[in-house]
């Protein structure tokens, strides 16, 4: 058994993930992509995945799917969270989380490394 290697998630969980990051729900990603929704729900369970699809969505997802993601860090911890949402109200702090999750896609992202 390896330590330390995290295992690969799944391109479907990925996109899945990612789609419910954005708040959007697999009718709405399908009208974005131009593909029936049943399509999105079949590549989010691992059915399959044409390729012929991958760079729209890669644009309505924000995110590039030809590699594993950067293991993601909280923008905020748990608890900071919590005591915003204590003390905001709930259109700002709605706001507030959107600015941070705009702010980590805006973030440059490392260059992948070279292939041996």
């Amino acid at each position: 058994m390896m330590r330390g290697m995290a295992t690969p998630v799944p391109l479907g969980d990925r996109i899945r993930k990612r789609r419910q990051q954005l708040r959007l729900t697999q009718e709405e990603m399908a009208r974005r992509v131009g593909v029936h929704p049943s399509t999105v729900l079949n590549w989010e369970k691992g059915k399959h995945f044409p390729s012929r699809y991958q760079g729209a969505v890669e644009e309505v997802l924000g995110v590039s799917l030809d590699a594993e993601p950067e293991p993601e860090r909280p923008a905020i911890s748990p608890h900071t969270r919590m005591l915003l949402r204590r003390e905001l109200s709930e259109e700002d702090y709605e706001r507030v989380m959107a600015l941070l999750e705009r702010r980590d896609r805006a973030l440059p992202r490392p260059a992948p490394a070279p292939s041996p």
